[in-house]
């Protein structure tokens, strides 16, 4: 039994030349050739998009964190210098006092 339930009959086939073969595989390379770079080229932009978007959510879910160790820094660094400020000004009030009693006490010798 053939193909498709045909029954097979005998027929005489020739074979094919030489140069007829060259042509046909020419022209299946040929046809078969942007096909392939086509493939590749759409698998290669497949798979950087897919690597683009992992590293993109990478730095996405990192970003809070970093963010919240730099609020940490800021606010220590806000904490200090509000310290500083008030040293500062304890510092004048207290030369500024003494400096007025230094005064008194020379206005009352002289």
């Amino acid at each position: 039994m053939g193909l498709l339930g045909e029954t097979p009959t005998a027929r005489h086939l020739r074979p094919l030349s030489e140069t007829r073969a060259i042509e046909n595989g020419a022209n299946s390379l040929a046809e078969g050739l942007p096909f392939v770079v086509a493939a590749g080229h759409i698998v290669g932009e497949s798979w950087r998009s897919s690597r683009r978007e992992a590293r993109h959510r990478a730095d996405v879910g990192e970003a809070p964190e970093r963010l919240e160790v730099r609020l940490g820094e800021l606010a220590a660094r806000l904490e200090l210098f509000t310290l500083n400020v008030l040293v500062l000004k304890v510092a004048g009030a207290r030369s500024h006092l003494g400096s007025r009693s230094g005064d008194r006490a020379a206005g009352r010798l002289g």
